[in-house]
């Protein structure tokens, strides 16, 4: 039997994990404030967050196109390694019928201007050499591609029309990152010239009045983050803690079975809660997140669950804890450390010699009466 495009059902839509936190980006935009970083203790699903922004911006948009036909590495993956034409950008745009872009960039401490905005590479050339040639970065090409598609899709949008994701933005030195960009985020619209003239389209960049920058940052890093005031008072900061209803709602799945990731969450929330701040980071950013309690969905049994809860325990949360405690970041109560299972309190080394299969057993017994 043959099977035709027609017949194939379309790819199960996107379940937005948090609808309050989609709705706050939605109102801010209108507010005018374009650029924004979630921030929240690791875990909190801020990362996932910006993903179903993105998702839901293209389903209102575009109900037919999925979010990876509208991402800039897909539409134009040479972008990198040649200078694609403003008409052949409308050209693509217009033929796939692209009313939206986007794209992530996971940040880190080598990222740079030229990855970002645009610089030198080197190229290899006919006779073995290599040539030094100016190419755009992830937010130069998306900014230059946003601007096309204002003039493709002119109609007036409460939603912004490319978005550039900035991952773990705080881990590179941002004010280098950002350069003369920093002016055009201010003046949106306006032409900034950079240090490297992009072939015939010249030395400048702007930055269009319909483009997100939406950044990712985990509140601990605060102390070491390379954000300084003057770039600090050009975002909005959309904070995302640790939440006990997701943990419920994944537990409550197995119907009479004892929900165990609750019980855990509940002990650490406590521990942490009745802890003394050594650091200049507030106690309740200092919460693990919620996803340390949240088994895949491809664990359905009860024992899978368990002993995925168990390994993250044993190998993520106890470390993480004991990690808080030796920076001086908190002190915690030996009344709160006695609750925790497997006796051991913080040392995930000691818990961890504890063979696999008494480990988990020990563990449910210590959770199932909490």
């Amino acid at each position: 039997m043959q099977i035709t495009a027609s017949a194939l059902l379309p790819y199960p839509e996107r379940v937005i994990s948090d609808d309050s936190i989609i709705e706050k980006i939605g109102n801010l935009w209108r507010a005018e404030k374009k650029f924004l970083v979630l921030s929240g203790p690791p875990g909190t699903g801020k990362t996932r967050a910006a993903e179903d922004f993105i998702s839901k911006l293209i389903r209102d948009k575009l109900s037919s196109v999925g979010s990876d036909e509208c991402r800039l590495s897909s539409l134009f993956p040479e972008f990198r390694t040649k200078i694609y034409s403003d008409p052949e950008i409308r050209g693509t745009l217009q033929s796939k019928s692209i009313r939206c872009v986007w794209d992530l960039a996971v940040l880190h401490p080598q990222y740079s201007y030229e990855d970002l905005i645009r610089g030198f590479r080197a190229e290899p050339v006919q006779d073995g050499g290599v040539s030094l040639v100016v190419r755009e970065g992830l937010l130069g090409f998306a900014a230059r591609v946003g601007q096309i598609l204002e003039t493709v899709d002119a109609s007036a949008s409460s939603a912004p029309k490319s978005v550039v994701i900035l991952d773990e933005i705080n881990r590179a030195p941002i004010g280098q990152l950002f350069g003369e960009a920093i002016y055009a985020l201010d003046r949106r619209g306006s032409n900034v010239v950079t240090p490297y003239p992009l072939g015939d389209l010249g030395p400048t960049i702007s930055i269009p009045e319909s483009m997100l920058i939406l950044g990712t940052m985990n509140s601990i890093d605060r102390a070491t983050s390379g954000f300084d005031f003057a770039l600090r008072r050009r975002f909005a900061n959309i904070p995302i803690l640790p939440s006990r209803t997701p943990v419920e709602k994944c537990w409550a799945k197995g119907g009479e079975r004892i929900p165990y990731g609750v019980h855990l969450y509940d002990l650490v929330k406590g521990l942490v809660e009745n802890s003394e701040s050594g650091g200049n980071v507030p106690v309740s950013e200092l919460m693990l997140g919620h996803a340390y309690f949240l088994p895949p969905e491809s664990c359905v049994e009860e024992s899978e669950q368990i002993a995925w809860l168990y390994t993250s325990y044993v190998y993520q949360i106890l470390p993480t804890l004991q990690d808080y405690a030796e920076q001086g970041l908190l002190s915690f109560k030996e009344i709160d450390l006695a609750k925790l299972p497997l006796g051991n309190q913080l040392d995930s080394a000691a818990c961890s010699s504890i063979s696999y299969e008494s480990g988990i057993e020990l563990f449910k017994t210590d959770l199932r009466d909490v």
